[in-house]
């Protein structure tokens, strides 16, 4: 299944996200959103863009913000070089959020070469530079 299975194609998350090369589209139904990851690491770290809701009154999140790049798995090493500190664990939470779609899929490919580098190395993902967002 995939996200239009999943949520219709009111939540249509745009192409730059929905058909970037190397990235499985785990969207599922229990989840709030769509989303899009890639395993990195020896134990299955995940690091997943979300794309919420284009209609900022029908979205399921708080934020204001549709994107978000969340990392799930060994955090404490990917914390540190995120510049969240040793002791911050960023395991399920947002890394970085934003509202422009090239942006949130720069900083996911960044969180996958940064987790690549703490654990393990990733292939296959390309992205472009960002700006403009919120490191959360």
């Amino acid at each position: 299944m995939g996200w239009n299975e999943e949520f219709g194609a009111g939540w249509a998350p745009p192409r730059e996200i929905s058909e970037l090369e190397g990235v499985e589209d785990m969207s599922w139904h229990n989840d709030t959103m769509p989303s899009f990851g890639k395993e990195v690491g020896p134990n299955g770290a995940l690091v997943r863009l979300w794309s919420d809701h284009p209609d900022r009154d029908l979205r399921e999140s708080d934020s204001e913000l549709r994107y978000s790049v969340t990392f799930d798995g060994e955090a404490h090493e990917l914390s540190k070089l995120l510049d969240h500190g040793a002791n911050v664990d960023c395991d399920g939470w947002p890394v970085y959020e934003t509202n422009d779609p090239k942006d949130a899929v720069y900083h996911f490919v960044k969180t996958l070469g940064i987790a690549g580098l703490a654990l393990g190395p990733t292939a296959g993902v390309s992205g472009r530079e960002g700006g403009g967002g919120q490191e959360a």
